[in-house]
């Protein structure tokens, strides 16, 4: 049986510990419904812009002071590993999406990406128009 490395068996727990709800078994996956938002860039996304890779989708908002800069720190590294790997970008992208998205902006997104040295070529920070990112989160 082959050993889940460290920075996924971290990044596991930290999803785990942030899971409200257990899987139920009988559920099966699928596909999340497409949407348009902002990057950090001020670039529109699409959600169906990354069909055929994995998206490691979270939620957060810049002037949190717990779980957020924890959650990023992880991804962080989550990143580098994918970097190793080659599979940053081109197999895996992680998106942030706000859950405030009025204070949130394009610009408030790049300075909180910028502190954690987060790669934009595999990593978008999102946000938009309040009714769409409510769409999203539900």
């Amino acid at each position: 049986m082959k050993r889940v490395p460290r920075v996924w068996a971290n990044l596991l727990v930290g999803v785990s510990l942030l899971t409200a709800v257990p899987p139920v078994s009988s559920q099966v996956p699928s596909a999340a419904p497409d949407f348009t938002l902002l990057n950090q860039d001020g670039a529109r996304i699409r959600l169906s812009q990354f069909r055929g890779r994995l998206i490691l989708l979270n939620f957060i908002y810049t002037h949190c002071v717990d779980i957020c800069p924890l959650t990023t720190v992880k991804l962080v590294a989550v990143q580098a590993e994918l970097k190793k790997r080659g599979w940053f970008g081109t197999k895996v992208v992680i998106l942030s999406m706000t859950f405030d998205p009025r204070r949130d902006t394009p610009a408030v997104l790049k300075a909180y990406a910028r502190k954690f040295g987060v790669d934009h070529a595999g990593w978008h920070f999102l946000s938009g128009e309040s009714a769409t990112v409510q769409k999203v989160v539900r």
